[in-house]
């Protein structure tokens, strides 16, 4: 397939991680002092989408996500990329109000809440316009929450579904600073022409190492420190 006059080898993220996974014990993401391989974030992944499909989460639903970046966070993104699912990261300084507007926009089947976050979420609770299932990320008081390891129960099997290029992928939020965030449905298309864009301004070599310092549910922390370094 031809896109912007470049050959591209996948037409959906799904394939490109899925044939990334022969690179095995590479580091694929560090963060926070963890290391993430391909065949660590493979085997997480499909564990991760094991449990979500338990939860009712298929092909178009969405997760949503109130957290900080964590390898944990690239975990869940790569299993709604092999499911189908829709990734939408929700700004982590978001206000209550806010909050609220931005999970009912998205209409998460389940939420997956940093416990650094738990004040702000739970001020929002009360006003949320639908109840999804809440996962709480590192907290050893989990207050009636799932916890987040119980995602890592699942079977390691790679979910069997059918993506097509302009499947969506993920909701990305705008900053919202003349009114509420704003949420952009992107598909698994839109993530190959900017890796590939990436990838073409960069010059990207195999051995290299990209660094990051934006937040997952920002653009430049998701192409480049989770799908641009993935793709080259």
């Amino acid at each position: 397939m031809l896109l912007n006059g470049v050959e591209i080898e996948h037409t959906n993220m799904r394939d490109v991680f899925l044939a990334r996974t022969a690179l095995g014990d590479k580091p694929l993401l560090i963060c926070d002092g963890e290391t993430l391989t391909y065949t660590d974030a493979d085997e997480r992944s499909n564990r991760v989408a094991s449990t979500l499909i338990e939860y009712g989460v298929g092909k178009g639903d969405v997760v949503a996500t109130f957290m900080y970046n964590s390898v944990d966070h690239a975990a869940v993104w790569y299993a709604c990329v092999k499911l189908g699912a829709i990734f939408a990261s929700l700004n982590v300084s978001l206000a209550p109000n806010e909050l609220v507007y931005s999970l009912g926009d998205t209409n998460a089947k389940v939420l997956i809440v940093d416990n650094d976050l738990i004040d702000v979420y739970k001020e929002a609770r009360p006003n949320f316009t639908h109840q999804p299932v809440e996962i709480l990320w590192r907290g050893s008081n989990t207050n009636g929450f799932i916890p987040f390891d119980n995602l890592y129960e699942g079977d390691n099997v790679l979910p069997d579904v059918e993506i097509a290029p302009n499947d969506p992928m993920s909701i990305i939020y705008t900053g919202g600073s003349t009114s509420m965030p704003k949420g952009v449905l992107a598909p698994h298309l839109h993530y190959i022409g900017a890796a590939e864009r990436y990838k073409e301004i960069t010059q990207s070599q195999p051995d290299d190492v990209h660094f990051a310092n934006s937040h997952f549910f920002h653009v430049g922390g998701q192409q480049f420190g989770v799908m641009g370094p993935l793709y080259c």
